[in-house]
């Protein structure tokens, strides 16, 4: 079970909601995954297990 009240958790789960805001705007129909994904692409991370994106 997790916590969801632990602190560090639900900050880095704000964080990347945020990030995601980002690409949301520009793409509202994009899964939050998608999202992650073009935050990762954006920074020149590799995708290893990504959705598709377009």
């Amino acid at each position: 079970m997790q916590d969801y009240n632990h602190k560090p958790t639900m900050r880095e789960w704000r964080q990347a909601l945020r990030q995601a805001d980002r690409f949301w705007a520009d793409h509202p129909d994009w899964s939050f995954g998608q999202c992650l994904d073009a935050i990762l692409v954006a920074v020149g991370k590799p995708l290893t297990n990504s959705e598709v994106l377009s």
